[in-house]
């Protein structure tokens, strides 16, 4: 056991490779990697702008995802809407390219980060609400089989897009 390290949190590497589970000690050891990590492994996500200049790693849940047509968003994402999830701040950790995170407040309080190389964006942050994040989903490089369960701000969607699906709409946020 002396050659394994514990650690607090996920390596990086470990998003590809089998695990050995240890269920009486409410561990997991990645059989490449050597390490020792809590179940909270089971949940990371990872994911990267564009240029791949920012990597990213989540290692709790997402929540609260949702399509927003608001102009914003569309105008953010050049898109007909964004599909976004909620993110706890300490879950998110940038493992590759701090130095390129570049912020724009786009209204009071609320701070779009982005790749100062590709533009990219990779999350917002907001000052009443400094532990909560939110960001795109389409910059993630892993698939945990997360969707959308709403969509939100139809009231201001792009006249040129059309609804099909099922899911809830509701004409502001709510």
């Amino acid at each position: 056991m002396a050659s394994y390290q514990t650690i607090t949190r996920p390596c990086a590497p470990c998003t590809a490779v089998r695990w050995t589970a240890f269920p009486l000690l409410q561990l997991q050891v990645c059989c490449k990697w050597r390490c020792y990590h809590t179940r909270r492994c089971i949940n990371e996500q990872t994911g990267s702008c564009l240029c791949g200049g920012i990597q990213y790693e989540i290692n709790g849940p997402l929540t609260d995802i949702l399509n927003c047509h608001c102009s914003m968003c569309r105008k953010l994402h050049a898109s007909a809407f964004r599909t976004r999830a909620k993110v706890q701040a300490s879950d998110w950790h940038i493992v590759k390219g701090q130095e390129l995170m570049k912020f724009y407040e786009s209204s009071p309080g609320e701070h779009k980060g982005f790749c100062s190389n590709c533009g990219s964006s990779l999350y917002t942050r907001f000052d009443a609400k400094p532990k909560v994040y939110s960001f795109p989903l389409g910059t993630l490089s892993t698939d945990r089989g997360v969707k959308a369960g709403r969509h939100v701000f139809v009231g201001s969607k792009a006249p040129w897009f059309e609804i099909t699906d099922d899911l809830p709409q509701n004409a502001e946020y709510g």
